[in-house]
């Protein structure tokens, strides 16, 4: 063999070797171990309680039923700040308010994936009705979520009267 298919041999192999140890000891080690972004787009019915007040601050308490085309049913649990933000405006009818919440959607098999949700909407003082939109981000929870990421627009619609809301979401999660 001459020296130059030796070295081309020599230098093949040590490639195939320190391409192998950066495959074992990377993410990909382990078959499985890599995060796969899946979507999220769940449809909602909610209920809602009123907890308490923190000065202008309302304090809730929402639950609710979903369906995600990829994950099925799920139930959701938060606790949820609503600040004004603003004053009211369409001759005091209309109140911009922030929304923050931290709660959690559970799976049927009892898997539980973190959310907060930070956003903004306008409550008309006189019907009760809220619109909202704003954002999901996700991180963590059990199971399958231990390790989950991710972020989803959030818009929907509510009614301070008869305590109940629906909404939208679209984004994904990784896990």
């Amino acid at each position: 063999m001459n020296s130059t298919k030796a070295k081309n041999r020599i230098t093949a192999t040590l490639l195939a070797v320190a391409v192998a140890a950066a495959v074992s000891s990377g993410p990909l080690a382990a078959r499985g171990t890599a995060k796969v972004d899946h979507f999220f787009n769940p449809s909602c019915s909610t209920k809602i309680e009123v907890t308490g007040m923190d000065g202008p601050t309302t304090l809730l308490h929402i639950t609710g039923t979903c369906w995600d085309g990829a994950l099925g049913s799920l139930t959701l649990d938060a606790n949820q700040r609503v600040t004004p933000s603003g004053p009211a405006y369409m001759g005091g009818v209309l109140l911009p308010v922030a929304v923050f919440n931290v709660g959690y959607y559970k799976t049927g098999s009892g898997e539980q994936l973190n959310a907060t949700f930070t956003g903004g909407g306008v409550i008309n003082l006189v019907t009760g009705d809220v619109d909202f939109s704003g954002q999901h981000r996700f991180l963590g929870g059990t199971g399958k979520f231990v390790n989950a990421t991710g972020i989803a627009s959030v818009s929907g619609e509510a009614n301070q009267i008869e305590k109940t809301g629906y909404y939208y979401a679209y984004g994904y999660v990784g896990y």
